[in-house]
């Protein structure tokens, strides 16, 4: 039998031709596509009416294969003024659209809120309702990549307001689609996430016209079920995707498009590969996997970390660990170079997977302890069944390893608590100037209850003729001061108000101020009380606004926790803020 060490170099040197020959093949046909839009450039002068838009059209659709962000955004405005010079509105419409996911797409955020106004009201003039609607999705993803989700997530409830008063499905459709993603990139709630997805699709799917937000959706939605492991519901979800795959291309085809098609099937082929593993079907792993691969090699301008994903999850399932440690590094190199902090995580423990499969157990050891790192400090730990898995490995490492890796792992582990030692210093730091940003706030309250109780009688002895009680006086005095303090100036919807806030501000301790708010409220507790102000608090907004998100009314009353405050709303009033909303909003009309 051969030894390993020679096998290596010869499987090295093959992944090697491979993406050497990918890299060739794609600059090659980056030439080719650039030579056909010049050609028909060539002859734009002598085209007109139909034949003209047809002809911007193809060079749009070759500018965007191309990837060049100057070339796309000139054939576009150019198309949309020729469209709308030849009233073809709706096409002029797609040009306006394609133009905001141009500046989108390259990360254009200030030329898009320049145009943004003007190209909406280009769909609104034109009635291209679903289209409006698609642009606003648009500035919706710009909130998010900017991470501003509260922004985004007031964008969707006015969207979703208007697509109701203009009882459009399409628009309904995409805003609880682009909920859904808000959901699971801005606050990692997966079943509030996959809620939004099913629902937002449902609507979709009522209509005849497949767009390629919808198609796009479908994945989203698919991933999730498939990551929380609802294999069944995942595979149903995958049928209903194909169903309007085919429903879109039969469109495009017969408007003579077939640009994107490839686009959606390796996005759908990339989708059943990573199924198929997760399900262990050898044959059908393989199927899918090569129909991934051809509509990917003919979609090549495309790169999507959902490709690198497909590539690695077929290489680690046959075996092929260095194939696989190939298209894991360039998942992890697109997720740090844009951004994706979360994305990294399963990206990470992949690593360390197959560098364990490939017995490197020294490097396998430290690139989990990373994982384990970054996983905390994002607070998204769910899992930690690979702990057991890579503490094998690290007791190997540890019989294996020499003084010297022994050192190494000391070093790392400094520089580890050192960085976590600046991070804890950091929040420190803001806590105290959070505190002397209140100091003024604290100092007003305080001076307005020591005018307050030098205004009140002070009763220094129990008196058994006339029956005052000096403690019950000073406590209903003490609560008189805490009711001003929670009406007049809202403190419940600080969401870290502590009771030494309230000792500090009252100029009490904290025996006296539990004791009074028992004593005032037949027993509740400090914080049974200050939840009660809250919950009222949201209340008076459900009935002022009645369609406010779950997530708005918990940080507005000073919730920390949405699911809190969902369960202490349910206990108070045997309903749901949504449900209830829904209500009011029924008894209005």
């Amino acid at each position: 039998m051969r030894h390993p060490v020679y096998i290596l170099p010869r499987t090295l040197v093959a992944v090697l031709v491979v993406l050497i020959l990918l890299v060739g093949y794609r600059a090659a046909r980056a030439s080719d596509l650039q030579r056909q839009a010049d050609s028909v450039i060539a002859h734009l002068p002598a085209l007109s009416g139909a034949e003209r838009l047809d002809a911007l059209t193809y060079i749009c659709d070759l500018a965007y294969a191309l990837g060049d962000s100057h070339f796309e955004r000139l054939w576009l405005e150019e198309l949309m003024l020729e469209a709308t010079k030849n009233e073809d509105y709706k096409l002029g419409g797609y040009a306006a659209v394609s133009l905001l996911i141009s500046f989108y797409n390259y990360e254009m955020f200030d030329k898009l809120e320049a145009h943004y106004d003007e190209l909406q009201n280009y769909q609104l003039r034109h009635h291209n309702i679903d289209l409006y609607y698609s642009g606003w999705n648009v500035k919706v993803s710009e909130l998010q990549a900017r991470e501003e989700y509260y922004k985004a997530l007031e964008e969707l409830n006015s969207m979703q307001r208007d697509a109701l008063e203009r009882k459009s499905v399409f628009g309904e459709g995409i805003a609880l689609c682009a909920l859904g993603q808000l959901y699971y990139e801005g606050w990692r709630d997966i079943k509030q996430a996959t809620e939004a997805y099913q629902e937002g699709l449902k609507r979709l799917a009522e209509q005849e016209y497949v767009s390629g937000t919808e198609l796009l959706a479908n994945y989203d939605y698919c991933s999730l079920l498939l990551y929380e492991k609802r294999l069944k519901e995942a595979r149903r979800a995958a049928q209903t995707w194909s169903e309007r795959i085919v429903k879109a291309i039969k469109r495009r085809k017969s408007e003579k498009d077939n640009n994107t098609t490839n686009e959606y099937y390796a996005y759908f082929y990339a989708f059943m590969t990573l199924l198929e593993v997760s399900e262990n079907n050898a044959k059908k792993v393989r199927e899918s996997f090569l129909q991934f691969e051809k509509y990917q090699t003919m979609s090549s301008s495309i790169i999507d970390q959902v490709f690198f994903d497909a590539y690695e999850a077929y290489y680690s399932y046959v075996g092929l660990w260095d194939s696989a440690l190939v298209y894991n590094n360039k998942r992890l190199d697109y997720a740090r170079s844009n951004g994706y902090l979360h994305e990294m995580l399963p990206a990470l423990a992949a690593h360390a997977r197959i560098l364990y499969k490939k017995k490197e157990y020294f490097v396998a050891t430290h690139t989990f302890e990373e994982y384990v790192t970054m996983r905390d400090s994002l607070d998204v730990a769910q899992n930690r069944l690979l702990l057991k898995e890579f503490s094998e490995a690290h007791k190997l490492n540890m019989l294996e390893a020499s003084q010297n890796q022994f050192r190494n792992y000391l070093i790392f582990s400094l520089v580890a608590l050192a960085l976590i030692s600046a991070i804890a210093l950091q929040f420190l730091g803001y806590a105290r100037r959070l505190r002397r940003k209140n100091s003024v706030l604290y100092t007003a309250v305080q001076q307005s209850l020591a005018r307050r109780i030098a205004d009140t009688p002070q009763i220094q002895t129990h008196d058994p003729v006339e029956g005052v009680n000096v403690l019950d006086m000073r406590s209903q005095a003490l609560f008189t001061a805490l009711e001003h303090l929670m009406r007049e100036r809202k403190l419940f919807r600080i969401s870290d108000l502590t009771s030494k806030d309230l000792v500090q501000m009252l100029g009490t301790n904290r025996t006296l101020l539990v004791d009074a708010v028992r004593r005032a409220t037949n027993g509740k507790t400090l914080a049974e009380y200050i939840n009660q102000h809250r919950l009222e608090h949201a209340m008076q907004l459900l009935h002022h606004t009645p369609n406010l998100s779950t997530a708005y009314l918990a940080h507005q009353a000073g919730f920390r926790s949405r699911f809190r405050f969902l369960r202490l709303f349910h206990k108070k009033f045997n309903t749901t803020p949504s449900k209830y909303g829904a209500k009011l909003l029924k008894d209005n009309k």
